[in-house]
């Protein structure tokens, strides 16, 4: 009897403790990899899909009040986006300041230390892995 509680308490801490240790999206973070490489042309974190100088990285916080900001860097030049982001059912809507949304597919991976973002591009799954880091002064409030 011992040996099951222990085994019922433990399995229960485990299940429970990305709850308690911030296990959602709010945090800092930057891209880790691209796949598939061909795509970088295509992609676009906010707006169109076509540009014709290539993403190369981004860093994107997310604030726990919904809001984020985002700057992506695409060849030589850099983009900055502000908004409000929604997760629900396994979908990261990212809502620009005009309203316009844009939607991936989300896995939280590494016990929530990186997530993956997908989106289908010409008929291909291309998928931006982030990793968390830590915030820096200038990363956006509550």
């Amino acid at each position: 009897m011992k040996f099951t509680l222990r085994i019922a308490v433990s399995l229960l801490i485990f299940l429970t403790l990305p709850l308690t240790s911030g296990c959602g999206i709010e945090g800092r973070w930057e891209s880790k990899s691209f796949k598939p490489e061909i795509a970088r042309d295509k992609f676009r974190l906010m707006g169109p899909t076509i540009d014709s100088l290539g993403f190369r990285k981004t860093t994107i916080v997310f604030a726990p009040n919904g809001r984020f900001n985002a700057q992506a860097v695409y060849g030589n030049r850099t983009e900055n986006s502000n908004g409000e982001w929604e997760l629900s059912k396994g979908k990261l809507t990212l809502i620009d300041e005009a309203g316009h949304p844009y939607t991936y597919d989300i896995k939280l991976k590494d016990f929530n230390t990186a997530i993956n973002l997908t989106r289908r591009i010409e008929g291909t799954d291309v998928i931006l892995t982030l990793r968390k880091v830590p915030f820096e002064n200038d990363e956006l409030e509550e």
